[in-house]
């Protein structure tokens, strides 16, 4: 219900400045910009896991709010959070040129491909940061959310279609299967942060309406 109503999906904006890219073995980079929608799945319908937020250090925001052996207000809270999907489908409508150096056999060049449909699907995701927040304890609030230092991993990248005017275009296939692994995960990784700013708030959100924590230890919390 959360994925539902308040993070799914996430619209963003991706520019790539000059970013480089293994293509065919030559030195090779993407300029460009794209438009993002992102849709995450949980055993088979729409939805994204909150599976961890670990307490790591907690300053209470003065004395005045200590009282009785507990404070009331935290500022920040710093956490880990950890977000789990069965499967992201990421969307892009995507203006690119692709320009390569001297190092290709054929020597430098370029081409330009405009209006492309990019789809893809990855499979097995698990997404890490850390994250601070301010938070009042009674009544519950929490603002200023942020995730930083932000880590990826997933299992594969499939069903990828690329087009242009709906039709298959191969050389934005070709760029896309030259992609070694690190790069798909570079590139996930910078798509992942031109979100940031609608996860940040739709967690922030989420965590002011439902949160419920059983303490473990002095530093250390678990959502149940």
């Amino acid at each position: 219900n959360f994925a539902q109503k308040h993070l799914l999906p996430l619209a963003g904006n991706l520019v790539l400045d000059h970013e480089p890219i293994d293509f065919g073995g030559c030195n090779a980079f993407l300029t460009g910009n794209a438009e993002l929608a992102l849709d995450a799945r949980l055993a088979g319908i729409r939805g994204i896991r909150l599976s961890q937020l670990t307490c790591d250090h907690a300053l209470c925001a003065s004395k005045e709010q200590w009282q009785w052996g507990l404070c009331k207000k935290y500022e920040p809270l710093e956490t880990t959070t950890r977000l789990e999907a069965d499967s992201i489908n990421v969307f892009a409508l995507a203006n690119i040129m692709v320009s390569w150096d001297d190092s290709c056999s054929d020597g430098a060049g370029s081409f330009e491909l405009q209006d492309v449909d990019l789809v893809f699907t990855v499979t097995g995701v698990t997404l890490r940061a850390t994250s601070s927040m301010d938070i009042t304890i009674d009544p519950l609030k929490v603002s200023s959310y942020a995730l930083s230092a932000l880590t990826l991993s997933y299992e594969n990248v499939t069903e990828v279609r690329c087009n242009v005017n709906k039709e298959p275009a191969k050389r934005c296939l070709d760029l896309v299967s030259m992609w070694r692994t690190e790069e798909h995960k570079r590139m996930l990784q910078r798509v992942i942060n031109s979100l940031l700013s609608s996860l940040n708030k739709a967690i922030s959100k989420f965590l002011s309406g439902s949160l419920f924590v059983r303490a473990e230890g002095s530093a250390r919390a678990t959502v149940l």
